[in-house]
C-alpha cells in the first residue's frame, strides 16, 4: 500500500518536487521503501524521476491521461481497502488504472 499512499498524496500535490528524505519524513515512510516504492512508480509511468541515488527527485507524472485515470480510480475505488488494493496493483501494472 505504500505506492498507493505516494500516488495519492502526489495526486493531491501535483506541484510536489522531492526526494526520498522529505518524502519519508512528509508521510513517514522509511527512506529506502520510499525508493523502492518509487522505482515501481517510475517504471509504471505514474511518477517520474530526475536524477539517480541520493539526488534523485520524485515528481508525479505530467501525462494528463495517466493523471486522470488515476484521479477517476480515487473517487470510485478508494473508498474500500480491497478497490484500494486493487488500485495499487492496477497503478503497478502499467499506471492503466
Amino acid at each position: 500500500m505504500l505506492q498507493l499512499e505516494i500516488v495519492l498524496y502526489f495526486h493531491e500535490n501535483p506541484e510536489t518536487l522531492d526526494n526520498a528524505r522529505g518524502l519519508s519524513l512528509r508521510l513517514g515512510i522509511l527512506p529506502p521503501d520510499v525508493v523502492d516504492a518509487m522505482g515501481d512508480l517510475v517504471g509504471a509511468g505514474v511518477m517520474e524521476q530526475s536524477g539517480q541515488g541520493d539526488r534523485a527527485v520524485y515528481m508525479y507524472t505530467r501525462d494528463p491521461g495517466v493523471r486522470a485515470a488515476v484521479a477517476e480510480c480515487i473517487l470510485n475505488r478508494c473508498q474500500t481497502r480491497r478497490g484500494r488494493i486493487e488500485l495499487e496493483e492496477e497503478i503497478l501494472a502499467g499506471g492503466s488504472a
